[in-house]
């Protein structure tokens, strides 16, 4: 009886590995993140106006360094993925046929050696930026948002009243809620807005903060103590009007512990993002060229959660969200465990195209 050949082949996760780590890739990879790193604009020059600003300064440092490293490491890593069954081809399929292997185990062994790559280029990254950023303060991580169908306006001299549900257990002392406003039509040179925060149950008290608005920004206020749902009044001061936007209106912010999990946070999320991309970007080069196929994972991204609004199974879909949320000194929430199902379908997806693409070693197509 003839052994079944094993869907997993060592040498052939060794090879890719090494040849997406060789031939100048890697070295040229690293001294990119070193430019990125020694950067003048790396390092922002922000004047110190309150007690968070140096905080952001780290943050935007992160998130510049993060940016430029994912800008080339993970279109690189897709277009070399879209072009292997084409390497087969034109080559490989010499000795990969000729040998007791799969071609589902040659897919998967491949695609873990380029995952596997690519992983530890953006473990380089992390540990180049935070060898680099010097800090490591407690801040605030993202635990949520209450949004508003439309756009509410409010007058000079008035005040509306919003409800927020009871953050309960996700909310510890110390946490946060913040509105987003701007200026609208009406507004003057002293629009002021007054963020007014209350529990509906219990006698916790309330905070109040007021802030001057020229533009879309963020107020922020600290949570009264206590059960019960949140009351946020806000009101706007002065001779500008104001208005509430939507539909990410309101967010709420917890104790996060140490800044330097911003970049744990974005390392899990774009490997995740790479292993879904790199997979799918295998699939597609069995039926298309390898630029097309290359530029078809790549836009999957954006093309799936623009309609669908980045649902949280779809691995990397909030990654953008992330970068901005660490480019403000703060950690993205945590990671939404359907990830992880979302990355097993796109993986399985990717190699379900690329099995039957592959109908002999020669001939794919």
């Amino acid at each position: 009886m003839t052994a079944r050949a094993p869907l997993f082949q060592p040498l052939l996760f060794r090879l890719e590995l090494r040849r997406a780590l060789g031939g100048g890739f890697a070295p040229f990879a690293l001294a990119l993140l070193v430019v990125l790193v020694l950067a003048p604009w790396s390092t922002p020059d922000i004047v110190t106006i309150e007690p968070r600003a140096a905080a952001v300064a780290r943050g935007l440092q992160r998130q510049g360094i993060w940016t430029g490293a994912l800008l080339f490491l993970v279109p690189a890593l897709v277009w070399r993925a879209a072009g292997t069954l084409a390497r087969w081809r034109q080559g490989d399929a010499d000795w990969l046929g000729s040998r007791p292997t799969g071609k589902l185990a040659a897919l998967v062994s491949t695609w873990a050696g380029t995952v596997t790559a690519g992983a530890l280029l953006l473990a380089a990254v992390a540990l180049f930026i935070e060898l680099d950023v010097d800090g490591d303060a407690a801040t605030f991580a993202y635990a949520g948002t209450s949004g508003l169908a439309d756009v509410r306006r409010i007058e000079p001299g008035t005040a509306r009243t919003f409800r927020m549900p009871d953050p309960g257990a996700r909310a510890p002392a110390g946490s946060r809620v913040r509105a987003r406003v701007t200026v609208t039509v009406g507004a003057g040179p002293t629009t002021v807005a007054r963020l007014t925060v209350r529990r509906t149950a219990g006698d916790g008290g309330e905070q109040t903060t007021t802030a001057r608005v020229v533009a879309r920004t963020w107020i922020e206020v600290e949570l009264p103590p206590g059960p019960g749902a949140l009351e946020l009044e806000l009101a706007s001061e002065g001779a500008g009007a104001l208005a509430v936007l939507a539909p990410d209106s309101f967010q709420l912010w917890i104790p996060g512990g140490d800044e330097r999990r911003a970049s744990l946070t974005i390392f899990i999320r774009s490997a995740l993002g790479l292993a879904a991309g790199l997979a799918l970007a295998m699939g597609f080069g069995a039926w298309v060229s390898p630029v097309t196929a290359g530029l078809g994972a790549l836009l999957l991204w954006p093309a799936l959660a623009i309609p669908l609004g980045a649902p949280g199974w779809l691995p990397a879909a909030r990654l953008a969200r992330a970068l901005a949320f660490v480019g403000e000194g703060r950690l993205p929430e945590a990671l939404d465990p359907r990830a992880l199902l979302g990355l097993l379908a796109c993986v399985g997806t990717g190699l379900a195209l690329a099995l039957p693409g592959l109908r002999s070693w020669r001939h794919g197509r």
